[in-house]
C-alpha cells in the first residue's frame, strides 16, 4: 500500500498549511492517489523511478558538510531493491517528499534482520531551499506511522550534536538521547559528536495505516492529518 499526503501549494518561503492537506485512497487498488495542483506536496513511497533524484539530493546535503558526512551518495543495492519493490520491502520503506513534482527529500525506515528485528533506523534527507517548511516532520510522522502498523517497537537514529534544530525536531516526536558518540566524524578539519536517539512506539492498532485498509472507510479524507 501506499501512502500519499497531499497539501496546499508551497510558495518561496511558505510553511506547510495543516488545514488544507488531503488523502485520497483508491479502495480497488489501495493506491493513494490525489488531485495534483501546482505547488502541492506530495509524500509518498519511492519508486525506481525516484533514484536518480535521490543521489542527487543526499549528494546535495552531503557537500554542505553540516548534516551528513561529506562523501559521494552512490545508491546502495539494498536500497535499490526497495526502490524496485515501489518503496517498500518487508520491515524497509522509503518515502519522497515532492514539490510540483519535483523530489526535494527523502525519508526512510530500514531494520536489521536478527535480535534487532523489532527495531528500524531512521533517515532523511532534505535539500537547503526546502527546510524549515514542515516537510521534515510529515517525512517522520508517515516513517512512525508506517513503523506502527508494521509492529515495530523502537525506533533509532543518529544526528550530529551540531544540528541542533533536527534534535529538536525529534525531541518533538518522542525521540530520547539514547548516548553519544565522541569525536565520531571528522568535518571540515573538526570532530564532530554523533547523538544516538530512540523512540519507543505505541499500540500500533492506534495508527492511521489499518483504518485506509478497513471496508467502507471513506476514501476521500477532507480532514486535516492533525498529527502530521
Amino acid at each position: 500500500m501506499t501512502l500519499v499526503i497531499k497539501t496546499a501549494s508551497l510558495s518561496a518561503n511558505m510553511v506547510v498549511p495543516r488545514a488544507h492537506e488531503t488523502t485520497v485512497v483508491d479502495p480497488g487498488t489501495l493506491l493513494a492517489v490525489v488531485c495534483l495542483w501546482p505547488g502541492a506536496l506530495c509524500i509518498r513511497q519511492a519508486t525506481a523511478a525516484d533514484l536518480d533524484a535521490i543521489e542527487r539530493n543526499v549528494n546535495a546535503v552531503c557537500d554542505e558538510g553540516l548534516y551528513l558526512v561529506p562523501s559521494r551518495f552512490v545508491m546502495p543495492e539494498r536500497w535499490r531493491k526497495i526502490l524496485a519493490a515501489g518503496g517498500e520491502l518487508d520491515n524497509d520503506l522509503i518515502v519522497v517528499a515532492e514539490v510540483g513534482g519535483r523530489v526535494v527529500g527523502h525519508g526512510r525506515m530500514f531494520t536489521t534482520p536478527g535480535t534487532s528485528v523489532h527495531v528500524a533506523d531512521l533517515g532523511i534527507a532534505i535539500i537547503a531551499e526546502y527546510r524549515n517548511r514542515g516537510i521534515g516532520s510529515r517525512m517522520i510522522a508517515c516513517l512512525l506511522d508506517w513503523a506502527r502498523h508494521k509492529g515495530l517497537q523502537k525506533v533509532t537514529l543518529g544526528v550530529f550534536a551540531s544540528n541542533l534544530q533536527a534534535i529538536h525536531i525529534y525531541r518533538k516526536f518522542g525521540f530520547m538521547i539514547e548516548g553519544v558518540l565522541r569525536q565520531q566524524h571528522r568535518v571540515g578539519g573538526e570532530y564532530v559528536d554523533e547523538i544516538v536517539m530512540a523512540h519507543f512506539l505505541e499500540n500500533h492498532a492506534q495508527t492511521l495505516w489499518p483504518r485506509l485498509l478497513l471496508p467502507g472507510t471513506d476514501f476521500r479524507l477532507q480532514q486535516s492529518l492533525s498529527r502530521l
